[in-house]
């Protein structure tokens, strides 16, 4: 019985991690070519006669918004363009960094860090889970609401700059923020400047810096609450978003603060993209119908199998762990 579940708990981590990973390169091809079939129908959907522009960027601090001004103005293709290319470099950061053909190797053998690659099963169920609580949500008569935009290539492009942002001032500068004190009130030592961009980077780097478990589970709850908070501000700032946007937008809260302490900021952006730019983007490119509708149905599937198959890992894997003998 205990082999047989090893073995199962073995093909369901590589089976998960062989969907993963293709998932992970539909979303580079998205970013790549996916942008040209939103933006194009944006356009003509919004009837635009011309491309609008911006002087200033958003940028959020601590949760609360900056507004950075630019030297010179620029379209919101530019604007696209740049964060486009930005979380490609991300994507492909995330694939690569580490030990590459170790993490291939533990891919195929049904274990894997990969960063990209967790991200994608880690979303996946969040993705399940935010259509099961909104499914729930809606019976009971609580509204979700929608994003409100101008037009739909304003929606789009406020869609691809959010994950950023908000990465950078509900993630970053809170419990990055948090993980640099506690690092610097334990050091015996001066601090090191590399050490200190490690962490900011992916906080769980500061077990490494005599800090333990305590300072772990201060990182936590602190993602707790930034999640929490996360969601609250969804509605409490409103455009469109209604009373059920604090629960599903803080279930992604705590998965992205998840992604940020165990696997990196180019992980929670990841994260955060594959909402906002990814899904959106199959819409977009599901409008077009024929092919491309059918490509987008199968990659949907893709998705929520693979919720599937890593919560069966999970499940197992948890099993096995309990069963061992003490």
């Amino acid at each position: 019985m205990r082999r047989m579940l090893k073995e199962i708990e073995r093909l369901a981590g590589l089976t998960a991690n062989l969907v993963a990973l293709v998932l992970t390169l539909t979303l580079l091809a998205d970013l790549a070519i996916g942008a040209r079939y939103a933006v194009d129908l944006t356009y003509g959907i919004s009837n635009l006669t011309e491309v609008p522009t911006i002087n200033y960027i958003p940028v959020y601090v601590f949760a609360q918004p900056i507004y950075v001004p630019l030297p010179y103005s620029i379209s919101l293709t530019q604007l696209a363009t740049l964060f486009i290319a930005l979380y490609a470099a991300l994507l492909t950061m995330a694939l690569f960094t580490k030990h590459p053909i170790t993490d291939l190797k533990r891919i195929l053998s049904g274990y894997t860090s990969n960063d990209a690659i967790e991200t994608m099963k880690i979303m996946s169920i969040t993705l399940l889970a935010i259509i099961l609580i909104e499914s729930v949500q809606t019976r009971v008569g609580i509204p979700t609401g929608e994003l409100e935009s101008p037009n739909e290539y304003i929606r789009y492009v406020s869609a691809l700059v959010a994950p950023l942002i908000e990465e950078i001032g509900f993630r970053a500068t809170i419990i990055g923020f948090i993980a640099i004190a506690i690092y610097l009130s334990r050091r015996e030592t001066g601090p090191r400047l590399i050490e200190i961009i490690k962490i900011l980077w992916r906080p769980i780097s500061i077990s490494n810096y005599g800090s333990g478990g305590a300072a772990v589970s201060i990182l936590y709850i602190v993602m707790t609450g930034t999640a929490i908070f996360f969601g609250a501000a969804h509605y409490f700032s409103g455009g469109g978003w209604d009373i059920g946007k604090i629960s599903t937008a803080s279930i992604a809260g705590i998965t992205l603060g998840y992604l940020y302490i165990r696997h990196g900021f180019h992980s929670a952006v990841i994260g955060h993209s594959f909402f906002n730019v990814y899904l959106l983007s199959m819409y977009y490119i599901e409008q077009q119908g024929g092919i491309l509708s059918v490509i987008v149905d199968g990659i949907y599937t893709m998705v929520l199998g693979l919720s599937a198959i890593y919560l069966l890992y999970i499940l197992v894997a948890s099993i096995n762990i309990l069963s061992r003998p003490k």
